[in-house]
């Protein structure tokens, strides 16, 4: 029986649970139920009260059972022995010298609460006799009687609550007694069932991506008494429990309260991921190729290799004071030629980049071929790098190598959440040089290659960054690695044709390319017609930042941006694509295939 708590006066309902009990039989009791004995009258084996006794309080009438001999030759109490399931108790008999008459008899109602359509047994109630000239503890509880009511229906049950009074009648020999009791019947428990259900979406910000679970409901179960109550152990019955894509779906939620079941549908509003904004510069170092990269990811400042020349400094330093507040988070050093570390050099003239910013965490080449020191003894470029790298992190930048980072080793870890909620990532990605450094004509192989994934609500967006990686580095990042297709990749050393093969490019098929070098630089002619003709089966959106040539200017510095849901091309000179440039159509000689898939 169930009763709301706090509710004194609200009714009473009733249901059925299945419960699986264990006890344990304590012991056997025996009673004798009849009139006192007469003196040498055979005793009535049947008004014997035997039950087994179990620790929970339970109690189990016998029908069956053995009584021993009795002496009732003479008067007094006597003690009998009653044998049942092969245990025994002791039972009093009171023998007396006269015969016994039924004085009164006694009766009480003992099941509390009796309702309506409940039949009315013997069980219901206790019946004590007393006997005539015999003290009262001769009296007995008895059996036999019989009871009855006008107000009884045929079935023996009462069919409307009240107070009724109950004859109860009892015949000892010839004598024969009644006595009345009164009887209160309650309204009859009314059977309460689940009627339905209903459930309400509570998660406003549920995104692409997150999982549903139970907590993301309110659940409002109604029974057929019209009361209601909140369930927890409802079930998120649909199969799809997480969503691709922003909009509102259907959701059956199920809910089982004893043998009824009922279902209903709720609408799941699923928003749009946090979209973290994110924008590549290519930087315009002057008239060196070179690489001086900044990355800004949310609110995450990153910057990738330091130019080709003091006097690049001198643009990108402001570039990046205009844009940094406070450190730059996260450094990462391709590789140890000069034209990606020039700008971590010492100078007379001006504070390298280790000088002018803070860092927080660098990642650079596991290994070089590099010489620290120059043929007359002095430290070369890359030793100096060496001797300012170690002063950064004397003064508080944590430092790895990529093949720490990769192996996450010693604190590093392969992939860094710059946002702090997984809106952007940072992969270091794997390609066996980090292991097998190349030769020291071919530096070029040992580059940290690096992978940005972002957030959106169109889906993931990649872009790919491999330094100065040439074509046996790129064919290793693509065996080690499950590279996706790229929104942007930075092309790889400078346009040249030693990178940028078909190998990488026919698995990351980028939509945006952006090229770090000075076009037409005198030296090494950057970029190369095979590397242009790889990337135009993919693309026509190639963009480079840098010229030479006397009297025109490239994009300047050029920035990569994805925000609101849109992708855009600026350079500070222009957003010309390569192949629509003056220089390229009139001035370098080269041609672009009309291959492109984009």
């Amino acid at each position: 029986h169930y009763q709301n708590p706090g509710d004194t006066g609200g009714e009473l309902f009733e249901t059925t649970v299945k419960v699986n009990v264990v006890k344990t039989f304590v012991q056997l009791t025996a009673s004798y139920t009849g009139a006192p004995i007469v003196q040498g009258s055979p005793i009535d084996t049947d008004k014997f009260l035997v039950e087994e006794v179990y620790d929970d309080g339970s109690r189990i009438a016998l029908t069956k059972y053995q009584v021993g001999n009795i002496d009732t030759s003479t008067v007094g109490e006597k003690t009998v022995t009653v044998t049942a399931n092969d245990n025994t108790a002791t039972a009093t008999v009171t023998v007396v010298d006269a015969p016994v008459t039924l004085e009164r008899i006694e009766a009480t109602f003992v099941t509390t609460p009796f309702y309506t359509e409940q039949t009315l047994t013997k069980d219901n109630f206790k019946v004590i006799a007393f006997y005539a000239d015999y003290p009262t503890e001769y009296s007995s509880q008895v059996t036999d009687f019989t009871f009855d009511c006008e107000d009884l229906t045929q079935e023996r049950y009462f069919a409307t609550a009240g107070t009724y009074t109950v004859t109860i009648s009892y015949t000892y020999q010839d004598d024969s007694k009644t006595c009345y009791v009164t009887v209160t019947v309650l309204p009859k428990p009314q059977v309460v069932v689940l009627d339905n259900i209903t459930a309400t979406f509570t998660n406003k910000n549920f995104k692409i991506g997150d999982t549903l679970a139970v907590s993301d409901f309110t659940v409002t179960a109604t029974m057929t008494d019209g009361k209601t109550h909140n369930p927890s152990d409802f079930v998120i019955a649909s199969s799809q429990k997480t969503f691709d894509t922003a909009g509102t779906y259907d959701v059956t939620i199920s809910y089982t309260q004893g043998d009824v079941t009922r279902i209903c549908t709720v609408s799941v509003t699923v928003i749009g991921n946090v979209v973290h904004d994110i924008s590549i510069h290519l930087m315009d170092l002057g008239t060196s190729s070179g690489d001086s990269i900044y990355i800004k990811a949310g609110e995450t400042d990153i910057l990738i290799d330091a130019g080709a020349s003091h006097t690049s400094l001198e643009k990108t330093v402001p570039y990046l004071k205009d844009r940094v507040e406070g450190k730059i988070e996260y450094l990462i050093v391709t590789h140890g030629d000069s034209d990606h570390i020039y700008g971590f050099s010492n100078s007379s003239s001006r504070k390298n980049m280790f000088e002018e910013f803070d860092f927080e965490t660098i990642i650079d080449f596991p290994k070089s071929t590099k010489s620290e020191t120059t043929d007359s003894g002095n430290r070369s470029t890359y030793g100096q790098y060496l001797d300012n790298l170690a002063a950064e992190v004397e003064s508080g930048a944590v430092h790895y190598t990529a093949l720490e980072c990769v192996k996450e080793l010693n604190g590093a870890k392969k992939v860094y959440d710059l946002t702090g909620d997984g809106g952007i990532t940072m992969e270091i990605l794997y390609q066996k040089y980090y292991d097998n450094p190349t030769s020291k004509t071919d530096e070029n192989n040992n580059s940290v290659c690096m992978l940005l994934t972002q957030k959106t609500n169109e889906g993931n967006k990649y872009y790919l960054f491999t330094g100065d990686l040439e074509e046996e580095g790129e064919e290793s990042l693509v065996e080690n690695n499950n590279l996706p297709e790229v929104l942007f990749y930075k092309a790889g050393h400078h346009g040249s044709d030693t990178a940028s093969s078909n190998a990488l490019l026919s698995v990351i098929k980028p939509q945006y390319i952006g090229i770090s070098g000075s076009a037409d630089d005198g030296r090494y002619d950057f970029p190369k017609q095979g590397a242009l003709t790889n990337m135009a089966k993919y693309t026509d959106n190639v963009y480079m930042n840098m010229c030479a040539a006397s009297g025109y200017q490239m994009c300047g510095n050029l920035v990569f941006e994805y925000k609101d849901g849109e992708f855009t091309v600026t350079g500070s000179n222009h957003s010309t694509r390569l192949k629509d440039t003056t220089w390229f159509t009139e001035i370098s000689g080269l041609t672009w295939p009309s291959t492109s898939q984009n």
